[in-house]
């Protein structure tokens, strides 16, 4: 009786499949979290650009661009009112592009539903910029948490959004 010792067997290649299929779903999962880790430093980043360019709109002008206390984003959804729109810094009127070179859209931003967007308003005496209804925070991710940045604290939305404000807009 020959034997065939030429080729793999049946068994043999299922189970060479199921190692790559376990090893793909690894390496997949650890591709989100870096994804959303980089999703959380863009946030963060944006957040201290635009803060910093509205220091700098503040120190020429002694007033932050106002919305007349209206909310303005890119958040259809958002019932607060405003802009919608983010072109040419027209959610922050006069930053962009003097003193930022465009206002930051969400890495995340869906414009369907009002989840993952940066919303400001400003009486021009104080303001305040947030992201809005972050999935990140809202799913408990540890990558997107407080205690990793407390400086985004949102006292009035503490469980679903970051905020930096001037003193007086804290608590908007």
């Amino acid at each position: 009786m020959r034997r065939n010792i030429g080729g793999f067997t049946f068994i043999e290649l299922l189970v060479a499949l199921s190692i790559i299929g376990l090893l793909a779903t690894v390496i997949m999962a650890g591709a989100e979290a870096t994804r959303k880790s980089a999703r959380v430093a863009q946030r963060v980043s944006d957040m201290k650009q635009v803060q910093n360019a509205l220091d700098l709109y503040y120190a020429n002008n002694k007033a932050y661009p106002s919305t007349s206390g209206v909310y303005r984003g890119v958040c259809p959804g958002f019932n607060g009112g405003g802009a919608y729109t983010v072109n040419n810094g027209l959610v922050i009127p006069g930053l962009a592009p003097e003193y930022i070179i465009a206002v930051p859209v969400d890495p995340q931003s869906n414009i369907t539903s009002d989840t993952n967007c940066y919303l400001y308003t400003s009486n021009g005496t104080d303001y305040a910029f947030l992201v809005h209804r972050v999935t990140e925070l809202r799913n408990g991710s540890s990558g997107a948490s407080y205690a990793k940045y407390p400086e985004l604290f949102d006292t009035v939305r503490p469980t679903w959004a970051w905020k930096v404000a001037s003193p007086g807009g804290i608590l908007w």
